[in-house]
């Protein structure tokens, strides 16, 4: 049995009315999400000073000491490329970015701590790096949690 003409046309415009429409709706949902993220969504900024005063805020409140600590060990790759650096002079890069990461993990264990203490900011920040074997470091950044306004 061979389909009226008109019948195919009916059922293809209302499969493109369809699309259409869910095409409009992804485009509202998309919009309403993108409404929904831009005005719920607020940061908190964690101040971080190494003075014991941040210029143009009021400390309330000192909460204490809050550290953070990290401990990294180098492998076996890392000190032959130290090797070969300290043979021919230079920068030691593998060196240089296992620090940078010990010490932004420590900051950022220091931040979790001093925000447990209902505190949003540290004055008198400090890093101190200490090695405890052969290859193993520790990197501890510390401050006093404070609240300010």
């Amino acid at each position: 049995m061979r389909w009226p003409r008109r019948r195919t046309e009916n059922i293809t415009s209302q499969v493109e009315d369809n699309r259409i429409k869910e095409k409009q709706d992804d485009n509202r949902n998309a919009n309403l999400l993108f409404f929904k993220v831009r005005f719920v969504v607020f940061v908190i900024v964690m101040i971080f000073s190494s003075t014991h005063e941040i210029p143009g805020k009021k400390t309330v409140k000192t909460l204490g000491l809050s550290w953070g600590s990290s401990v990294r060990s180098r492998s076996i790759g890392f000190d032959f490329v130290a090797l070969a650096k300290s043979i021919v002079g230079g920068e030691i890069h593998a060196y240089k970015k296992l620090l940078s990461k010990a010490r932004h993990e420590a900051l950022r264990e220091l931040e979790e701590n001093t925000k447990a203490n209902n505190a949003n900011a540290v004055i008198g920040l400090r890093f101190t790096v200490t090695s405890l074997a052969p290859g193993v470091i520790e990197v501890t950044a510390y401050g006093t949690a404070v609240l300010v306004k």
